[in-house]
């Protein structure tokens, strides 16, 4: 991939392994509008890329990080979050890259009651019913990274425009999470 410009983003999804299901988003307006993401969005200046999470979920679907943790398992901060892994998209037609941190929190370490917001309505489904079709399609290629409990991962997609949803090239590389 071509040097270009970045710009940082987070994403966020949570999960409920004891009904074990996943809580995504469909996308009401912008970018990526009609489809269903985890919460997350631009990580503003002198901000860290935590507290942009943690921000931008709160936000999107009124659910709060819990400070403390009851449990937290391997690779989880004070804040009940899992860092999983960094996607960067580069668009065709588009200057800049994206570079989007994916966290994952449990539902069991979050506050609050899911709520839809102007961007986003937050809905639960079923691990074995993720509406991939109505994702982006790099999704396919790294979702089951996500949920590795012993690896990060990152990941390079280029798409053939900032306005359509053509993959043209892949890349996935895990890595032991240490």
């Amino acid at each position: 991939m071509e040097s270009k410009p970045k710009k940082l983003f987070t994403l966020v999804f949570v999960y409920d392994d004891h009904k074990r299901r996943l809580l995504l988003g469909l996308k009401k307006r912008g970018f990526g509008s009609g489809k269903y993401n985890g919460f997350g969005g631009k990580v503003e200046a002198n901000e860290s890329i935590k507290n942009a999470a943690i921000r931008e979920l709160s936000e999107e679907c009124g659910l709060n990080v819990r400070e403390t943790a009851v449990e937290l398992g391997d690779g989880c901060d004070d804040n009940g979050l899992t860092f999983s892994g960094i996607n960067f998209f580069n668009f065709v037609d588009n200057p800049i890259v994206f570079e989007v941190h994916i966290f994952k929190v449990a539902y069991s370490n979050v506050k609050g009651i899911v709520t839809e917001s102007d961007e986003m309505r937050p809905q639960w489904f079923g691990y074995d019913e993720i509406p991939y079709d109505q994702m982006w399609p790099d999704d396919r290629h790294w979702f089951p990274s996500l949920f590795k409990k012993d690896v990060t991962f990152t990941g390079c997609y280029v798409f053939e425009s900032i306005e359509t949803d053509i993959l043209l090239e892949k890349d996935l590389r895990e890595e032991k999470r240490l």
